[in-house]
């Protein structure tokens, strides 16, 4: 092997001419040039590749932090109104980076023309089975089923024709995706997608316009980028990022707008094609300007020599960079990684927390798109049906028009929250009620992206307020019924008495009577009174000077509320009637009361059985039938027939009176009270 020495070889550089020397001299400061600019080029590329996927990662997990901190605030505040203030900075994940998937959008440019519609519309109904209805005229509509972003954008079928690409494909999508990714990496969220298409290569051009920005006419930078469709399953591939140049003219009149569409002829030198963007407040016409690198001549193999040098030097150059970038990458995705796995965590536990149940509600139809597993638990539907079906639905009044004007606002966009408690309606049978608070997530523009709903179930505390509502309509029924009768003993006992002190005596009495029937009745919430208790009360003021001369011999017989006041009452003239003028106005007389429950022999509707009541009286004494009747002779003898149908007689003997009386018993009656 022949060995190079040094010697040598410096005889063979000064036997060079100067020529020869220049020649080399340009040939080895042009190999380091050229190495300087591949090298820069390979890391601008490694540069922009790291930062995609480091985007792209930091959105995904942006999308879900931002869902969580909305559930976050509709669950402890209910969506009341107030309590959410600025809920459409919870939304803005949605759109910061251009088209997404997880927006569900479906986007129409206005290239599409009206007779493209019903064929795009066709094959979207056949993919998704929803329809596509009410396009406005700005061209943009979100749509309930979509769960892809579908834009149609031109592209160059060769190397200078322009077309429509009606039905973009899931790969397709992805090379926006990541153009979009790439203009708001370099600028903001990119508004003309151009894509040139060769072989299986992809060429994207995208004009970056910052939120805000206010477009100049003239030349503005436009960022290209080279995206290698490799197979079904890889997806795309970034090859390599550059930026060109459009010609923008403000063309805000609609007579000069033009829309997409392949030009007749160029418009101008180097211009390929021109499209109608809009721009803040305005409308601008962008002229796509390819560049051309201009070629220099450089001759000599040691140019060439260098030239091919260069290209080894910046290949391992550029390979190194790559392994560095792509340590350092991975790193990054594996930490996105986790902070991602943890964000959708937390947010599937916040949404299927089982306090409440959880919707969220696609604007417009009012379709669920969402559910958790406690709003079916509640409703009784699985939640594949309930996913099918729309909130109207689920009311109990089950029309389209069951939904209050506020609500109605709240699905068209028209207000930001809703709150109030409705029935809904169970898949078996039957309703309960809801508290329903709700409230729309927005994008950056204000329109709306979904309805985020939770449904309280508030049944029981509705049943007891109905219920309390009840009881207080019964109460003031009854006591109005109970000062009317107060009323009514007052009445009649002033018509029979001559002076005060022996009207308060009487009414006193008689007020205690009814007090007492009162106490029985409040023991069992009104819903009767035992016959023996009710005796016994009764007769209680009158025990002492009785000194058990009152015998009683009655059984546990259940009295209706309107029989209980009248048997005190009853009862309370009787011992009235005894301590002023008969047994218990003297040590020696007694009284005797019995009381049976007997079949009736012409039973009346509703009642089967009568109580016979008999009070005994022996005064100990000879006794005289009064002269003339007062109230309580007319009580006795009147109450029975007018208030229950019954009969009554007062029997006066030598020693005393026999007091009878007979009043059908009401089962039903009973069980009524009972009841209430």
């Amino acid at each position: 092997m022949h060995r190079l020495r040094p010697r040598a070889f410096r005889r063979g550089a000064e036997g060079f001419s100067a020529t020869g020397k220049a020649v080399l001299l340009v040939g080895i400061l042009t190999t380091l040039l050229v190495t300087a600019i591949i090298f820069a080029q390979a890391r601008s590329s490694a540069k922009a590749v790291a930062e995609l996927q480091a985007v792209d990662l930091a959105d995904s997990l942006r999308q879900r932090v931002g869902l969580t901190q909305a559930y976050i605030r509709a669950t402890a505040g209910r969506m009341r109104g107030a309590d959410l203030p600025g809920a459409g900075e919870f939304t803005s994940f949605a759109t910061s980076l251009g088209p997404q998937p997880i927006a569900d959008a479906l986007i129409w440019l206005p290239a599409v023309t009206a007779g493209e519609r019903p064929d795009f519309e066709a094959a979207f109904l056949a993919r998704h089975g929803v329809p596509v209805s009410d396009l406005r005229a700005g061209g943009e509509r979100i749509s309930a089923g979509a769960r892809s972003v579908y834009l149609p954008v031109a592209y160059f079928a060769g190397s200078d024709r322009l077309a429509f690409l009606q039905g973009v494909d899931f790969l397709q999508h992805d090379v926006l995706n990541v153009a979009a990714t790439l203009a708001s990496t370099t600028g903001g969220p990119a508004l003309s997608p151009l894509v040139s298409v060769g072989d299986s290569r992809f060429v994207v051009l995208m004009l970056p316009v910052r939120p805000g920005q206010v477009a100049e006419p003239g030349r503005q930078p436009l960022v290209g980028a080279v995206l290698e469709l490799s197979s079904l399953l890889s997806g795309t591939r970034l090859q390599k990022a550059w930026t060109e140049s459009a010609e923008i003219r403000d063309v805000t009149d609609p007579a000069a707008a033009v829309p997409l569409s392949p030009p007749a002829e160029a418009s101008g030198p180097g211009e390929l094609a021109t499209a109608d963007v809009p721009i803040g407040a305005r409308q601008w016409q962008v002229a796509v300007v390819v560049s051309y690198a201009q070629a220099y001549e450089l001759a000599g193999l040691t140019l060439l020599a260098g030239l091919i040098l260069s290209g080894l030097v910046s290949l391992l150059a550029d390979r190194g960079h790559h392994l560095l970038i792509a340590d350092d990458l991975q790193r990054e995705v594996d930490r996105q990684t986790a902070a991602l796995q943890r964000s959708t965590g937390e947010f599937r536990a916040l949404f299927e927390e089982g306090g409440a149940g959880k919707c969220e509600i696609v604007p417009g139809s009012g379709h669920f798109r969402r559910v958790n597993l406690r709003l079916c638990e509640m409703l009784g539907f699985p939640r594949s049906e309930l996913e099918q079906m729309t909130f109207r639905m689920v009311l109990a009044e089950g029309t389209e028009g069951a939904l209050d004007p506020a609500f109605e606002a709240l699905l068209r966009g028209e207000r930001d929250s809703y709150f109030s408690e409705r029935r809904f309606r169970l898949k078996g049978g039957g309703e309960l009620w809801g508290e329903l608070s709700a409230t729309v997530l927005r994008d950056q523009v204000g329109r709306a992206v979904w309805i985020v709903a939770v449904v309280q179930d508030v049944t029981p505390r509705k049943q007891a307020e109905e219920a309390r509502s009840l009881l207080l309509r019964e109460l003031a029924h009854r006591v109005k019924n109970t000062l009317q009768l107060a009323r009514s003993l007052a009445d009649q006992t002033a018509r029979y008495v001559s002076d005060l002190p022996s009207f308060m005596i009487l009414y006193q009495s008689r007020l205690r009577a009814l007090a007492t029937a009162h106490d029985q009745l409040f023991k069992t919430s009104w819903s009767g009174a035992d016959l023996a208790d009710l005796v016994s009360a009764t007769l209680s003021p009158y025990a002492d000077a009785a000194e058990g001369r009152i015998e009683i011999d009655v059984p546990s017989q259940r009295l209706s509320s309107a029989e209980t006041q009248t048997v005190a009452l009853l009862v309370n003239e009787l011992a009235t009637n005894a301590s002023k003028h008969g047994a218990l106005s003297n040590d020696a007389g007694r009284i005797h009361i019995t009381a049976r429950v007997e079949p009736m022999e012409d039973a009346e509707e509703g009642a089967s059985e009568q109580l016979v009541f008999v009070w005994d009286e022996d005064a100990g004494r000879e006794v005289e039938k009064p002269s003339k009747k007062g109230f309580g002779m007319t009580f006795l003898t009147r109450a029975v027939a007018h208030q229950h149908d019954g009969e009554a007689e007062v029997a006066w003997g030598g020693r005393g009176v026999v007091y009878r009386f007979v009043i059908p018993l009401h089962p039903d009656e009973r069980e009524e009270a009972a009841a209430a």
